[in-house]
């Protein structure tokens, strides 16, 4: 009984506690005067977002609720909370093939009025607190030691390879440059520069751009570019397992160490047992 109840005033199919929308028949708001209107509803659909959704689905529910009848007599179904996620999976749905099953969004029901709705959009979306940095570099680093590549946690992380590799160098940097990411006091990319430093030299540069006061922007860039610039070299990857580990240890170790000796070098950068490039 219940399950018909929530297929006709919803327009929906019920799972547990959830219900399942079709993306395309969920409003998103675009007026301006409207009280659940929100500016991100015209921000570009984010990729990495739309590619973890093709790969995995929605998995954070959306908040809607229901605003009236439309002329047919369905149900208007008004997103409260969760646009970007409704537009990813339009995308998514409008790049698969003909019979190819779609993408449905799992909601929550926001009942009350419009006040009680326009505070809950504020508090999930104004009053959200970001993952910090370093939280993610820990969980992606616990990611790859279980054998996945850097390639599936772009999708998993919602980013690109140049968000991937900024996480991984912050695995690479002293404590306490991590704790000024942390505290939102150096940005992510000026730690990424800073991790080419051996750690006591991280340090230290650190406490000069903080004494100077250009711990942000270009200034902040400039400083650590040339700090790494005069080291002139590149710094061994953090030794995580991923996938093709085992096939680089077992080519080094078929190789013959007096015949090949720059490739067993090599092969030891890649695998995290050298710090430097030979040369370098």
């Amino acid at each position: 009984m219940a399950d018909n109840f929530a297929e006709k005033r919803f327009n929906a199919v019920k799972r547990g506690e959830l219900l399942l929308f079709d993306p395309d028949k969920l409003v998103l708001v675009e007026d301006k005067a409207h009280p659940l209107y929100d500016d991100r509803v015209n921000m570009p659909v984010s990729e990495p977002l739309v590619r973890s959704i093709a790969a995995q689905g929605v998995l954070e529910p959306v908040v809607v609720r229901r605003n009236g009848e439309a002329e047919d007599g369905t149900p208007i179904i008004e997103v409260v909370d969760g646009r970007q996620r409704v537009r990813a999976a339009r995308a998514v749905n409008a790049r698969k093939a003909n019979g190819d099953p779609p993408v449905l969004v799992p909601a929550v029901i926001r009942r009350g009025d419009e006040g009680d709705a326009f505070g809950a959009m504020v508090a999930t979306n104004e009053l959200r607190v970001a993952t910090d940095a370093m939280s993610n570099a820990r969980k992606l680093k616990r990611y790859l030691d279980m054998g996945y590549s850097e390639k599936d946690a772009e999708v998993v992380f919602g980013t690109d390879s140049r968000g991937i590799r900024n996480l991984v160098a912050l695995l690479q940097c002293a404590r306490p440059v991590q704790r000024a990411v942390e505290m939102g006091d150096l940005p992510l990319t000026v730690a990424r520069t800073l991790s080419a430093l051996p750690t006591e030299e991280q340090t230290q540069k650190l406490e000069e751009m903080r004494a100077s006061g250009q711990m942000r922007g270009a200034a902040a860039r400039e400083q650590a570019a040339q700090a790494r610039g005069k080291r002139g070299r590149l710094r061994a990857p953090p030794a995580m397992r991923c996938r093709g580990a085992k096939e680089v240890a077992a080519a080094r170790d078929s190789i013959d160490p007096q015949v090949e000796a720059p490739v067993r070098a090599v092969l030891d950068w890649v695998l995290g047992k050298r710090k430097t490039l030979p040369g370098g």
